[in-house]
Parts: C-alpha cells; structure tokens; sequence
C-alpha cells in the first residue's frame, strides 16, 4: 500500500470524514478532522474560503514568496536583455515585457498584503 492510502486510512481509523471536494494542488480526497480539513497526500490543512470558491492550501503565502521570486528573476533577465539591445523595436517589445513582470509582482504583492 502507497503511503499516501496508508495516510488515508490511517486518518478514516482515526475517525476523520472523506469529504467530496479534492486538494486544488495535487486533486487528493480531502479529509475532516474535527473543524480543520486536510490534504493527506500534501500533508498540509486546507481552508476553504467559501463553499462557493474552490479550496485553499494554507501554504499560499509560500507559493506567493516562490512566485515572486520567480518573478524578480524574469525582470532581472529583462533587465539583461534590455542592456544589449539597440534595436527599436525589439526595446519595445522588452519594455512591454518588463511592463507586464512589474505589473504581475505588484500584484503579488498587493495580495501578499492582503494576507
């Protein structure tokens, strides 16, 4: 038996509730245990913001700092891109491409805020 359906089962024996809704990152059963719900394959709870919304991993804020990071790199390479060019268009085509990270790492950070 994988470890994963050993997790599972583990978590029935111990009295928790196999729900109908499924993790949005790896798509495991979701499990209730008591008032928190969890992801047994990620090992991670879940919130769900709503029942009209799809659920949350409580590990967001850590996908937002991987994000973000992913991000500053690709302005960085911009930023490369843009010292060796001379060519006019090409430079308008890698400001709108700065212009697009800027603005994405804005957002991230606006809801970075927000939580």
């Amino acid at each position: 038996m994988s470890e994963d359906l050993r997790r599972m089962a583990d978590m029935l024996k111990a009295g928790a509730t196999m729900l109908p809704r499924q993790c949005p990152i790896c798509h495991a059963p979701l499990f209730q245990i008591g008032e928190e719900i969890w992801c047994p394959k990620c090992n991670k709870r879940v919130v769900i913001v709503s029942d009209s919304e799809e659920p949350t991993l409580a590990a967001a804020p850590f996908i937002l700092r991987s994000l973000e990071e992913t991000v500053i790199n690709k302005i960085s390479e911009t930023r490369a891109l843009i010292d060796g060019e001379t060519d006019p268009e090409k430079l308008e085509d890698l400001g709108q491409l700065l212009s697009m990270w800027l603005d994405i790492l804005y957002k991230i950070r606006k809801v970075q805020e927000v939580k």
